[in-house]
Parts: C-alpha cells; sequence; structure tokens
C-alpha cells in the first residue's frame, strides 16, 4: 500500500514537472538516499575554527602552494650546477612551476 502511494506521487510530480529528467534523478536519489548537499567544511586553523567556504579554500590554495615552493627551493638547492632553475608562477587562476635562467632569478 505504501509502495503504491510512493508510486502514485512520484508520478504526479513527475507529469507536472517542466524538467521531467531532473526530477525523476531527484525522486530516485531521495529513495537511494543520494543527497547532492554539500557537507559543511570546517577546518581548525591556529586554534580558530573556520566555517567560510571561501577562507577555507584559501587556506587550501597556500597551504599546496607553500608545499610546493618548498619542494622548488629543496630541488633548486640540490642542484646548484645547473643552469635551470624553477619557480611558482601565477595565472589568472592557477599556480604553474615554470623554468627560469639565472637572469630571472631573483
Amino acid at each position: 500500500m505504501i509502495s503504491e502511494a510512493k508510486k502514485r506521487e512520484a508520478d504526479k510530480i513527475i507529469s507536472s514537472a517542466t524538467n521531467k529528467s531532473k526530477t525523476l534523478w531527484k525522486i530516485i536519489n531521495k529513495e537511494i538516499g543520494n543527497s547532492q548537499q554539500a557537507p559543511n567544511v570546517i577546518i581548525n586553523s591556529q586554534d580558530k575554527i573556520i566555517t567560510n567556504p571561501q577562507m577555507i579554500t584559501e587556506k587550501f590554495n597556500s597551504y599546496f602552494t607553500d608545499i610546493i615552493e618548498d619542494l622548488l627551493s629543496q630541488v633548486n638547492s640540490r642542484c646548484p650546477k645547473q643552469n635551470l632553475k624553477f619557480q611558482t608562477k601565477e595565472g589568472p587562476e592557477n599556480v604553474f612551476i615554470a623554468p627560469v635562467t639565472e637572469a630571472e632569478v631573483i
């Protein structure tokens, strides 16, 4: 009985929907327990709780950029005889690792 009521309700929702495919997938995901909601991410940075998604993104970007710069400094210090050094260069939305000549190294 419950199953039939669910079927009728789903049929009614789908038939009145403008985007039937999207509505159908919402019903399927609801039934199988999948949720498309992003989980709330909370990080603890230097004894501060951060919940703002923009600040969390900036913290992760800063962390990974620092790691790359540290690795590059290790590579560059272990290869002093090479004329080719590496450094990070920032593009509009990305950070690149690019070779630079001795003249470009600051």
